[in-house]
């Protein structure tokens, strides 16, 4: 296996994985809580660029896409 695979894979298996009911949940607290953007992110282990990305994916395929 070549050594990009092989970071991908080992990349893939450290991301935290949340069903599509928990992100929303995780969204609902960045549009309508009194929580940072960085809080909300830190609190449930994943970076502010990974809950921007889940906005953007629910903004775009709206809430039967795949954020």
């Amino acid at each position: 296996m070549n050594r990009a695979k092989q970071m991908t894979e080992d990349l893939q298996r450290r991301q935290k994985h949340y069903r599509k009911d928990v992100k929303f949940r995780i969204l609902h607290l960045l549009e309508h809580g009194n929580i940072s953007p960085k809080e909300i992110a830190k609190s449930f282990g994943i970076s502010a660029k990974t809950l921007y990305d889940w906005r953007d994916a629910c903004d775009e395929l709206g809430l039967g896409g795949r954020p």
